[in-house]
């Protein structure tokens, strides 16, 4: 490693090279409920051609990589014996192009601080994480993650233009419109084939995105908080699919169930939820959609909920900040496992039963885990979120929520559940293997565009060739 750490050191600089073992231990975890695995070297690159220079230096080496964001993932994408390409260092904005509604900013920024920046000249991003303070731009594109306002944006990857990617060889490609030289970067389909989705959810699996060019909206005028209750689950997910068909601007819309109510909502005293829905626009705009959903949910049976709790729901409407109420919860030491999966919205109430059927035959209540289920709209389907809590220090509690992660998938993918990420706890190999021809296709594109297989290998339960 000291030849190594010589050469690391003339490409980066030796302040942004570490092998000390107590920074190894630090990035040997990340927010998951994986195990540790400890990584060789801990590189911190600060622009693309640094990162092409490390890459093309791992190939000759044999020596495997992996990109890192904020550590925020929640699915498991360590690599042991790696070298850790941390990007938090890659954190500028390099253009806010109003004339075509995009911003383009480099891969290791965090949400909050592009959403901050973006603010300030009355601009906002579609969806952004739960996690904005620690979460990164290029992290969340990999992942193709969910966001807090993804019933009117969709998911994150919907909303990339472009990418700029170091490929698995060194390589530096440039995707959609800027992959001409001469022409900025203001829409995704160009030049024959969607190479931009090659890279959204791959998990680093194809190279290392460096940048992000996706789009931008004006901040709306105003936002309105309602909220509903219902006698069944059933009453709130028709509830929620005919607003979704009225295609009005919702910002966000949650259903709660039972279980989710009881941890996040203890004052409701209900069976199902929608709560917040949240309409954003003009003041004509809110006004009308306002009416709109009151009119869905109370033909479905719903209750308005009491202004007090809206209250205070509205008051963390636009704080961009991490997700603490699992902690307010459960207190310190528990962590959480969310198995956050798309599924058409009429299908929730048998994805609510089966996980509630699935929690109870494994007994987690007795390895002291709490299972609690929600679900959100996302434009025209819904995400189901199954969420395990976990005592973090206690090994048995630990393990068992891992095994009990991967019979949820599997078992929930026979009823239409469709995971936007995997990483190793939501992806055992089993689950790959009922792809068929995908999968297979995802590992031909693997060897060729990454034939010593350097770029995070083993993850996707991919095998080593």
């Amino acid at each position: 490693m000291n030849k190594m750490r010589i050469i690391l050191e003339k490409v980066v600089g030796p302040e942004n090279v570490s092998d000390d073992e107590y920074e190894l231990i630090g990035y040997s975890k990340d927010a998951s409920a994986d195990i540790r695995r400890v990584p060789s070297v801990i590189v911190r690159p600060r622009t693309t051609e640094q990162v092409s220079m490390l890459v093309r230096l791992a190939n000759r080496t044999k020596m495997p990589v992996m990109p890192r964001g904020g550590g925020s993932n929640v699915v498991g994408c360590l690599i042991e014996g790696a070298m850790v390409l941390d990007l938090t260092g890659m954190n500028k904005i390099i253009k806010i192009d109003e004339e075509s509604c995009t911003v383009t900013a480099q891969a290791g920024i965090t949400w909050q601080e592009l959403i901050m920046s973006l603010n300030r000249v009355g601009w906002t991003t579609g969806p952004r994480p739960h996690s904005a303070p620690t979460a990164t731009l290029g992290g969340s594109v990999a992942l193709c993650a969910n966001g807090v306002t993804s019933a009117k944006y969709g998911l994150i990857g919907e909303q990339v233009v472009g990418l700029e990617v170091v490929l698995p060889t060194g390589e530096i490609l440039r995707t959609g419109a800027g992959a001409n030289p001469s022409a900025s970067n203001f829409i995704r389909y160009a030049f024959a084939s969607d190479l931009t989705g090659l890279f959204i959810g791959s998990h680093g699996l194809f190279g290392v995105i460096t940048e992000v060019t996706m789009k931008i909206y004006p901040l709306p005028e105003t936002k309105k908080c309602l909220g509903y209750t219902f006698d069944t689950i059933e009453d709130a997910t028709r509830a929620m699919r005919d607003i979704q068909l009225k295609h009005l601007p919702l910002e966000r819309m949650y259903l709660e169930t039972p279980s989710s109510l009881k941890y996040f909502y203890p004052n409701l005293k209900a069976n199902a939820a929608l709560v917040p829905i949240v309409v954003e626009g003009t003041e004509d705009e809110t006004r009308i959609s306002k009416h709109i959903v009151e009119e869905v949910c109370l033909g479905r049976g719903g209750k308005v909920i009491e202004t007090n709790i809206l209250e205070e729901v509205s008051r963390n409407l636009d704080l961009i900040y991490f997700n603490v109420a699992d902690y307010r919860a459960f207190g310190i030491g528990v962590n959480e496992v969310p198995l956050c999966s798309c599924v058409p919205t009429p299908y929730i109430p048998k994805i609510v039963k089966m996980f509630e059927q699935i929690c109870e035959r494994e007994d987690i209540e007795g390895y002291g885990i709490i299972g609690a289920i929600d679900a959100f709209a996302c434009k025209e389907h819904a995400v189901v979120s199954p969420l395990l809590h976990y005592e973090m220090k206690n090994n048995e509690s630990a393990n068992k929520c891992r095994e009990v992660v991967k019979k949820l998938v599997i078992a929930l993918m026979d009823v239409g559940f469709t995971p936007h990420y995997l990483g190793r706890l939501k992806g055992p190999p089993e689950l790959l293997w009922k792809l068929g021809a995908y999968y297979e296709t995802l590992r031909t594109l693997k060897k060729t565009l990454d034939p010593n297989n350097v770029m995070n290998p083993g993850l996707l339960g991919m095998p080593e060739f």
